[in-house]
């Protein structure tokens, strides 16, 4: 039998379920112009996207509350990142890694990310 401690399995498991979600949003961005130019779609996307979102910023904030060091550890990583990156390096791995499969003008890119 196999005996892994839990916050490695616990690391394992985030990591996996990171990178399938980053490969559910970049399928969904490929697809997502590809749709029919419906208006609602659009707005059931966007309304979908907000939810989870919030239920996933909820859910990180309930854990960090708690004193959980994993979450916290992890919300302070992420902080770090974000904030000691400069604008324009954000910008292109947006452009270049989300929406590279994507025929869209960077213009475009920086307006939905900022």
């Amino acid at each position: 039998m196999f005996k892994v401690k839990k916050r490695a399995l616990l690391l394992i498991a985030g990591i996996v379920w990171l990178i399938a979600g980053f490969n559910v949003a970049r399928l969904g961005i490929i697809s997502y112009f590809e749709i029919e130019q419906q208006w609602y779609w659009y707005v059931l996307s966007v309304v979908i996207f907000l939810l989870f979102g919030t239920m996933l910023g909820f859910g990180a904030f309930l854990l960090c509350r708690k004193g959980n060091a994993v979450a916290n550890g992890l919300t302070h990583l992420l902080i770090r990142l974000v904030t000691g990156l400069p604008t324009v390096v954000l910008l292109m791995v947006i452009y270049y890694i989300i929406f590279g499969n994507v025929s869209i003008s960077g213009t475009i890119v920086s307006v939905i990310c900022f």
